[in-house]
C-alpha cells in the first residue's frame, strides 16, 4: 500500500488531468459506439492507466500491461484478428513479464526504473531478431487466414521492436509503441467498418499514441535527471 501511495504522489497535476481526460474520452466513445461488453470497456481504461505509470518509469505500468494483454487478446479474438491474439498472448504478455523482472532488478529509486543506454550492436541484434520474428509471424498469420494480413504483420514488427527496447530500458521504446498504435488504429478502423462497437478500440489506440508520445517526453526528462544524480 505504501508503494502505491508513493507512486500516486509522484504524478503531477498535468499527468493526473491527462489520465482523467483519457479515461473520460474512452468512456464517452464506448457509450456512443454502443458498448461491446465489459472487457471492451475495462481494457482501454486499464491500458491508459498502464501508460501513465510507464511515463513515470514505474513497474506497475508493466504489471497492468500483463493484465491488459489478456483483455485485448479476447477483444481481438472476437473479430478474428488472430495476429493481435497471437502477438499479445505470445509476445506482448511474455515480454511484459520479462520487462517487469528487468525493471525490478534495475531500479534507480523505489518507484522508478533506471534508464539505460543501448549499444549500436544491441540495436543491430534487435533489428535482426525483429525481421526474423516478422517473417515467422507472417506465415503463422497467413495460415490462420488473418484479416488485413499486411497491417497485422506490421503490427508484429513494431510491437516486437518496441518490446525489445522496453526490456532494454531504452527511452525510445515509447516512440516504437506509438508507431504500433498507429498501425492498430488502422486495423480497428477497418474492423469498425463491419461493427461500429469497435470504434472504442480505435479511440483506445489514438489515446495510447498520445500517451506514448508523452512517455517519450517524460523519459527524456527522467534520463537527464538520473544522469545528474549518478
Amino acid at each position: 500500500m505504501n508503494y502505491l501511495i508513493k507512486s500516486l504522489k509522484a504524478f503531477t497535476k498535468y499527468e493526473a488531468c491527462m489520465w482523467i481526460g483519457s479515461v473520460a474520452a474512452l468512456i464517452i466513445l464506448y457509450a456512443v459506439s454502443g458498448g461491446g461488453g465489459v472487457i471492451a470497456f475495462v481494457a482501454p481504461i486499464l491500458g491508459v492507466t498502464a501508460l501513465i505509470f510507464q511515463a513515470k518509469g514505474n513497474v506497475l505500468g508493466q504489471i497492468l500491461v500483463i493484465i491488459f494483454s489478456f483483455m485485448y487478446a479476447y477483444t481481438a479474438w472476437t473479430f478474428h484478428y488472430y495476429g493481435e491474439v497471437v502477438t499479445y498472448l505470445g509476445m506482448t504478455m511474455p515480454s511484459a513479464v520479462a520487462v517487469t523482472i528487468s525493471w525490478i532488478k534495475n531500479l534507480h529509486s523505489e518507484t522508478e526504473v533506471a534508464i539505460a543506454e543501448t549499444k549500436k550492436s544491441t540495436y543491430a541484434i534487435l533489428a535482426v531478431l525483429t525481421v526474423i520474428m516478422t517473417i515467422i509471424f507472417y506465415f503463422i498469420l497467413k495460415a490462420l487466414d488473418t484479416p488485413n494480413l499486411g497491417f497485422s504483420t506490421v503490427s508484429v514488427t513494431t510491437s516486437f521492436f518496441a518490446a525489445g527496447l522496453c526490456f532494454l530500458r531504452n527511452r525510445f521504446f515509447s516512440l516504437a509503441y506509438m508507431c504500433n498504435d498507429i498501425v492498430l488504429v488502422i486495423l480497428w478502423v477497418l474492423a469498425s467498418m463491419t461493427d461500429l462497437s469497435y470504434l472504442s478500440m480505435v479511440l483506445n489506440f489514438v489515446v495510447f499514441a498520445i500517451n506514448d508520445f508523452y512517455i517519450y517526453y517524460s523519459w527524456r526528462k527522467i534520463n537527464e535527471r538520473q544522469k545528474q544524480e549518478r
